[in-house]
């Protein structure tokens, strides 16, 4: 592939690319909000000299195994991801002898047999021997007039060649003929010159799964050619933990389904860049969308479930980083998950989308991530939190239809308490979340209001956009979330009540903002106790704005209902703040009929912000005496 994937089994390895090049590489676009990177500082000779020096015995061991059929006699680390970048940048400023030697290390083996899929789209280069080879083993086959179809007899060809075939057909049919993706284009050389895709089955490093190698420019000035390159053997230690050792064909399958979105990526591009990947895209995008395609055509082979873990032991990662380590393959948990629910659903909408969009016209990374939700009529801040809130169904509490088909595979979300007595502070990075969790206590007040405050942005953007928050609000047999508004300030409101009746809640807040990397929020609380005596409630009696911003609403609350003769307004600790009495010289300044008016004052102070219980008597003729309705008025900055 175009970063090698490896077995997450074996940490600690390198990730890899492999980029063949005959001209220079024009590398011109921008990042959203942020400027270019300028890498030519590193592209003097002596870097490169060192570069290639690096890199020479890489490339000398991939020519024993594939054209000498030679087991190297020493390990060799392989290249950075900003390695090859490097060398596609500096194509041409490169010596001829290294230049000559990368090449030959991507060179089709003319050694090898060669198998036409049944399929009709791909040539498969393959041998029965030596370090190479693949297992002999020929039970059966695929019809050349259906590739779907099994024969029950042996055809020539060894079965691991017949199934690597048939994934191979499986993935073309499905993300090209279905999902409709740009076909990628194949190599060509003096000795290969058909319009098939060209793959090749052989020995791979230590834990690698395959490499899809990207080789000479298309003549319209974007996208590459491409061939493809297969582990041939699964017996080694490192695959026993996925089982791949007893069954190869699956860990061949999800190579197959993944190595081909990375040959159609290379289609579909631009450009190769070094600061970034393929054009503007992150590799977490590049290799998340990888892993779901692997996932979306092989479903029961769940090798995904290795990396979504990651997730949900650290639910703080940040999704679309820059990151280069085993972390970007994570991001396909976020991108099954918006398959099944990103608009129309269960469709593949959202990557095609931010593909094609790109494809069309050059475009940043984070505008197509919001163009493309902003058209499908939620924001991209929404979209990420509800799969930040969605991904607590796992497990035990595992729901298929608010996150995914293999929520009950996942663990069950967690954070760590904090204390209720002091304002929290927590930096939350770009596409990531952070998770609060409060437990009542014994000393606690029936309800608990929670004040959100973010911080703000640069280049004068609305203080409040980028940021989601919600509540959780866990009892024994069950929880449902809370959403709180943030406005345009940045800042919210929620209070729980009766707090103590919930086991828990945690606070889960999602930054989506494109231009800083990291924001900081602030989240206070407050304690509440409401009076023990038992009032009836009336609909037909309403506080409104509820809650009411001293700052932004001016502090104005309007109660309004028939026949009110009494309104009081009392603090928390039972202090009365205001008072409407119709039959008092003292009473409110009222407006139309029925309609009363409190400026959050007391004796002309403003009041604190804070929980006020708001006690309404109305004159009833069909009862013995007056009847009382309380309601619950949230006083913000």
């Amino acid at each position: 592939m175009f970063f090698s994937r490896f077995s997450h089994w074996l940490p600690g390895l390198i990730v890899t690319a492999t980029v063949i090049f005959t001209s220079s590489v024009d590398a011109k676009s921008s990042r959203f909000d942020r400027p270019e990177t300028d890498y030519s500082g590193v592209l003097n000779g002596a870097a490169l000299r060192s570069l290639e020096n690096r890199l020479q015995p890489f490339f000398e061991n991939r020519i024993l195994r594939r054209h000498y059929r030679k087991a190297p006699e020493t390990e060799t680390l392989p290249p950075l991801e900003r390695d090859l970048l490097l060398m596609a940048k500096a194509w041409n400023l490169l010596s001829p002898q290294f230049r000559h030697l990368y090449k030959r290390a991507a060179h089709l083996p003319d050694s090898f047999q060669r198998y036409d899929s049944p399929g009709g789209h791909f040539e498969i280069f393959y041998t029965t021997s030596g370090l190479n080879g693949v297992d002999i083993a020929d039970d059966y086959g695929f019809l050349s007039t259906n590739w779907r179809e099994r024969t029950p007899h042996a055809n020539g060809i060894p079965d691991y060649i017949d199934e690597t075939a048939f994934a191979l057909d499986s993935s073309w049919s499905m993300e090209i003929d279905r999902f409709g993706f740009i076909a990628p284009s194949p190599h060509k050389d003096d000795n290969h010159q058909s319009e098939r895709y060209k793959v090749v089955v052989e020995a791979q490093d230590v834990s690698y799964y395959g490499m899809t190698y990207l080789h000479d420019s298309l003549p319209e000035g974007r996208g590459y050619t491409s061939t493809i390159s297969l582990r041939n053997d699964w017996s080694g230690a490192e695959w026993s933990g996925l089982g791949y050792d007893l069954r190869p064909v699956d860990g061949m399958r999800v190579t197959c389904a993944h190595e081909f979105f990375h040959a159609i990526q290379y289609a579909m591009c631009w450009n190769v860049l070094m600061y970034a990947w393929l054009d503007d895209f992150p590799l977490s995008w590049t290799e998340g969308t990888a892993v779901t395609m692997e996932e979306l055509a092989f479903d029961s082979v769940n090798d995904y479930h290795q990396y979504a873990r990651t997730y949900f032991s650290n639910p703080g990662i940040s999704f679309f980083s820059p990151a280069a380590s085993d972390v970007v393959y994570t991001n396909s948990i976020l991108l099954l998950y918006l398959f099944q629910h990103f608009p129309p659903g269960n469709s593949i909408e959202f990557i095609r989308s931010i593909q094609f969009t790109n494809y069309t016209h050059r475009t940043p990374f984070h505008e197509n991530v919001f163009t493309v939700t902003d058209n499908a009529g939620r924001s991209w801040v929404r979209t990420l939190h509800d799969f930040h809130t969605a991904s607590f169904s796992t497990g035990p509490r595992a729901d298929t239809a608010i996150f995914i088909a293999d929520a009950e595979h996942f663990t069950m979300r967690t954070a760590g308490a904090v204390p209720i007595t002091a304002a929290v502070r927590r930096t939350v990075a770009l596409n990531s979340a952070e998770h609060i969790r409060l437990l009542p206590g014994e000393n606690h007040g029936d309800s608990l209001t929670l004040f959100f405050s973010g911080d703000a942005v640069a280049n004068g953007r609305n203080p409040g956009a980028g940021w989601a928050c919600s509540v959780l609000l866990r009892k024994q047999n069950a929880e449902l979330f809370l959403a709180m508004n943030i406005d345009e300030h940045g800042k919210g409101t929620a209070t729980v009540t009766p707090w103590k009746e919930y086991q828990e809640i945690v606070i889960v807040i999602t930054n989506g903002d494109p231009v800083t990397l990291t924001r900081e929020v602030t989240l206070s609380f407050q304690l509440d106790s409401i009076p023990g005596d038992t009032i009836p409630y009336y609909h037909d009696i309403t506080v409104f704005p509820n809650p009411v911003s001293l700052q932004r609403q001016g502090g104005k609350v309007v109660i309004r209902g028939s026949d009110i003769s009494d309104i009081s307004i009392y603090t928390v600790t039972g202090s009365l703040m205001w008072r409407f009495s119709a039959a008092a010289a003292h009473s409110s300044v009222t407006g139309a009929p029925g309609q009363h008016t409190w400026d959050c004052t007391r004796s002309g102070a403003a009041a604190v912000p804070g929980t006020y219980t708001v006690v309404v008597v109305r004159d009833d003729p069909s009862s013995v005496g007056p009847l009382r309705t309380r309601h619950k008025l949230l006083v913000t900055p």
